[in-house]
């Protein structure tokens, strides 16, 4: 087979294109919209967290449902790449994932807080409930990774470079969440998900790093009673906190390494 051949293979028939996030953008602000308005009726009978949960798994499953859709119309044939993961492969990215959150809540803090408003309307969306625990943990880690990793970064994979595509998708992957002040932390940790989507081939890697990433970050907050804490907060130093970083830092490097040299996780899958 020669170069042109493959090339063509590689890099056709794929969906989305880069131009298509932004239809895919906004379904998801017009579903979040409609669901948000008619569940907003709601809110005499039950509680804000069920709303919530209901309207997230509502707005995103018809999101993901339309864009599945549309993206089997255009390839022609497709289906989510879940392939098991090993136990090892798990416990690598667990470590690389907790080294990864503390070194971004050492970044975000550099970063201008956000108004009080903001502040007020994200404490009232993260209760310390069961609704809210599965809404930020299991539903987010599942649909936005069958989302923007499964169809987005899948479909781009087929039309551009993979550091293109893992770069845009990322891209819409901050923009999705609707919060600029959390914006560059959730690009970096897009782009980690997506990295581990292209080297596997497999959805549950990213998935489970959403799933620990998330579920950290409703600990912390569940623990200090505090949705802005971070882990800065559990220290009982700088001192230590700065070790803390050193190891984060080493951790994640040698998490990276460990996981690019492992011959089965290969982008293979993308270029067939």
């Amino acid at each position: 087979m020669d170069e042109s051949e493959d090339s063509s293979i590689s890099f056709s028939r794929g969906y989305p294109r880069l131009s298509g996030l932004w239809i895919i953008f906004l379904l998801f602000i017009s579903f979040s919209l409609v669901f948000g308005f008619f569940l907003g009726l709601l809110t005499p009978y039950i509680s804000l967290s069920w709303i919530n949960l209901l309207g997230y798994a509502g707005s995103m499953g018809c999101l993901i449902w339309v864009v599945f859709v549309w993206k089997k119309k255009e390839e022609g044939a497709f289906r989510f790449a879940f392939s098991r993961p090993r136990g090892a492969d798990l416990l690598i990215v667990a470590l690389m994932t907790l080294a990864s959150g503390i070194l971004l809540d050492a970044f975000s803090g550099w970063m201008p807080p956000a108004p009080e408003w903001f502040e007020r309307l994200y404490a009232s969306m993260m209760q310390m409930d069961l609704p809210s625990f599965i809404t930020v943990t299991f539903l987010a880690a599942f649909l936005e990774e069958m989302l923007c990793r499964g169809i987005i970064l899948d479909g781009l994979l087929k039309n551009m470079s993979p550091a293109k595509a893992i770069f845009w998708s990322s891209f819409f992957f901050a923009l999705m969440h609707l919060n600029p002040w959390q914006a560059i932390p959730g690009f970096l940790v897009g782009l980690l998900m997506g990295w581990l989507y292209w080297k596997s081939g497999s959805l549950w890697l990213p998935v489970w790093m959403h799933f620990i990433n998330n579920g950290l970050a409703y600990a912390l907050t569940w623990y200090t009673g505090n949705d802005s804490a971070s882990f800065k907060d559990l220290m009982p130093g700088g001192s230590v906190y700065l070790l803390v970083c050193i190891a984060s830092v080493c951790i994640f490097l040698l998490s990276f390494k460990m996981l690019s040299e492992k011959k089965h996780l290969s982008h293979e899958t993308f270029r067939k």
